[in-house]
């Protein structure tokens, strides 16, 4: 006989849908108050669901084994454990086991079995006997305390056929109802039924469980399905499906709830607002902090958001960033952004909501654009500042975006146009000081020449329009005829510089122009723009009557306060330079008659407060040189006056010919003064 038992186990399963939801932030909160919890009753213990239809699953048995795979109505898998009467199984190769009494069936010719023998009376050892199915339950009694829940009961089936199936009855389904094929059995009301499953085949083919639905769950109890560690909320054995902040239990807390779910450390909301939930899921009245949902960072006062706080407040419990930092709190929301803000000890600079004491910057917020030093807006510094964007005119701490002027900081001094320092303007521009030389936005206090700005051209000195000045200067255009600092456009005639008279046309040295120009009564010879008066030819003619033992000559008209340069040439004397000078005063006119060079040096005069440079000695200490610097300068004049009598007896010009007269002019050369 051969012998098959059949296991088939169902799953428990807890219907709690959706516990894990969060809460939303309302924009206007409701004042009240708000929820708390309850400790919860026992729990049941339920089971995942699971078919309980014993369909064999085609292809899945296999001769060798004791488990047959099995597939419910609704496709849930499942596994049958078979045991098989092997005592009287056929040997593999089909024939019989061997007789006890060694003998084997069909050999002997008195065997009356002959086994090829149609009409043989005899048992069939490949047929099996009629089978009889029975079934048992694992749980006589099963106690529920929720309702509208799912369980099951463990069936286990012995002789089964391939085509036994168990039916399932509820002796009173107002208090369980059961699935007549997979046996899931779902709780309505408190009270007690039976629970049978029936064989379709057998003569013992049922088996009882008896259900009672009692002590029902009510209040905060843990997860009932043990599926996790949640707290769940019931009232009468129902769960219920709830996101608020509830006042549950005796203990007069509130608790807060998310679909039934206990769920702690959050911000969350009731009727009456927004509250502070701590890490128990309780509200915590006595808080004062920052706390966080899935909206955001919460500055709660009492527990509770008050959605008016607009400050920056320090995160005294290192919640946000693990670091007692300060932060940025509008409407009671950390605001996550970049500004400047302000508390009762000032106004700080907010990157990504946190003040950045760090900071040493131009920032802005909806007031305007503020230094900020060591994070904090300076009210007191007035100068320029920087940030990503530029220098900019700071007074009393803001930008001033009117400023249009001539600014400093410890770098220099800048040219700003509407509060910015700008980089690209060259120029000349002013401030309360004056007018100034501006290059690439800088002043350049080098400079001395002629710049241009919208008003006109200027000449400038040390980096400043020198408004006293009245004469030539030159740029990289040319010379130009200089009045009262200012380019003067509608001139025309002579005028004079260091370097001698020029013939000035429209403001501007003409260079091209050679002839004859009479200016204020006197007439003038102009060779390549340079203008001399007729007493060069006096010199000319007082040169070509003079001797020297070398091949140049030096003639100084102390009279007029000019020299005159001659070379050789073919017997006669050719004038190579005609300069303007400055010559003795009259306390002390410069020495008359013939001389020779006698003595050279670089410089003197430091002892008396200046330095003469490059000077060619004629007699005694009357010498040629330079006009007077500043002590070691060559380039900061102390007097340049030239065509004046102002020396103590010396022949004074500008540095460029002193020096030419000293490395041109051998020793011996005559010098003629008249």
């Amino acid at each position: 006989m051969k012998l098959r038992k059949i296991s088939v186990i169902l799953a428990t399963a807890l219907c709690c849908a959706g516990l894990s939801a969060n809460p939303v932030l309302a924009a206007d909160p409701v004042s009240g108050t708000p929820v708390l919890e309850a400790d919860s009753t026992s729990a049941g213990e339920a089971q995942s669901d699971r078919d309980s239809k014993n369909t064999l699953a085609e292809g899945q048995e296999n001769e060798s084994s004791d488990e047959v795979s099995v597939t419910a109505d609704d496709g849930t898998a499942g596994v049958l454990s078979v045991q098989e009467d092997t005592q009287n199984k056929p040997a593999e190769d089909g024939s019989e086991t061997s007789d006890p009494e060694g003998s084997v069936p069909g050999e002997n010719p008195e065997d009356p079995t002959d086994p090829t023998d149609p009409t043989d009376p005899g048992e069939n050892p490949g047929e099996e006997p009629e089978k009889k199915a029975s079934v048992t339950l694992k749980q006589t009694e099963l106690l529920i305390n929720t309702i509208n829940t799912t369980h099951t009961i463990e069936a286990v089936v012995e002789d089964a056929s391939d085509d036994t199936k168990i039916t399932w009855t509820s002796s009173n389904p107002e208090v369980a109802v059961v699935d007549a094929q997979t046996g899931v059995i779902t709780t309505v009301s408190k009270g007690q039924t039976v629970i049978t499953a029936t064989v379709s085949d057998g003569e013992n083919g049922s088996a009882e469980c008896v259900v009672k639905v009692d002590k029902l769950l009510n209040g905060l109890v843990k997860d009932p399905t043990g599926e996790t560690a949640d707290k769940c909320y019931y009232k009468d054995g129902v769960f219920q499906d709830v996101t608020d902040v509830l006042q549950i239990g005796k203990d007069g807390r509130w608790y807060n709830l998310v679909n039934g779910r206990l769920q702690p450390s959050t911000v969350a909301q009731n009727k009456n607002g927004w509250w502070f939930i701590n890490s128990l899921g309780v509200v915590d009245f006595k808080y004062n902090g920052f706390a966080q949902n899935k909206n955001g960072w919460w500055y709660c006062t009492n527990g509770k958001v008050t959605f008016k706080e607009h400050n920056v407040i320090q995160d005294t419990r290192a919640r946000i960033s693990g670091a007692k930092d300060w932060w940025y709190v509008n409407g009671s929301k950390v605001q996550f952004t970049n500004t400047v803000a302000r508390n009762k000890n000032g106004w700080w600079r907010i990157e990504n909501g946190k003040v950045n004491f760090k900071c040493n910057s131009v920032e802005k917020n909806e007031n305007g654009w503020w230094y900020i030093k060591n994070g904090k807006v300076d009210f007191g510094f007035t100068g320029l500042a920087r940030n990503a964007n530029g220098w900019w005119r700071i007074e009393h701490g803001k930008v001033n975006f009117q400023c249009n002027s001539v600014e400093k900081n410890s770098y220099g001094w800048w040219y700003v146009k509407n509060g910015k320092v700008d980089f690209g303007y060259t120029g000349v521009a002013r401030n309360a000081n004056g007018w100034w030389r501006i290059e690439k936005g800088k002043v350049n206090f080098g400079f001395n020449g002629i710049a241009q700005n919208e008003h006109g051209w200027w000449y400038l000195k040390n980096g400043r329009v020198d408004f006293g000045f009245t004469g030539l200067a030159h740029n990289q255009n040319g010379w130009w005829r200089i009045e009262k600092g200012k380019v003067n456009f509608g001139f025309n005639g002579i005028a004079t510089n260091a370097n001698g008279s020029w013939y000035v046309r429209k403001g501007k040295v003409d260079f091209g122009f050679s002839g004859n120009v009479t200016y204020n009564g006197k007439v003038y010879t102009v060779t390549k723009g340079k203008a001399e008066l007729s007493i060069s030819a006096i010199m000319d003619a007082k040169a070509q009557a003079a001797g020297s033992a070398t091949n140049w000559l030096l003639m100084v008209d102390y009279d007029n306060c000019y020299v005159g340069v001659y070379q050789r040439s073919g017997g006669n004397w050719n004038k190579v330079h005609y300069w303007r000078c400055s010559a003795g005063a009259p306390d002390s006119v410069t020495a008359h008659g013939t001389f020779r060079v006698t003595g050279k040096g670089l410089r003197f005069g430091e002892n008396h407060g200046y330095t003469c440079w490059y000077y060619t000695q004629f007699f005694g200490d009357y010498l040629i040189h330079s006009v007077k610097y500043n002590i070691g300068s060559q380039t900061s004049v102390q007097d340049g006056r030239l065509g004046m009598h102002i020396s103590g007896g010396c022949v004074r010009l500008p540095i460029e010919q002193a020096k030419w007269i000293h490395d041109n002019i051998p020793y011996n050369s005559r010098v003629v003064v008249y």
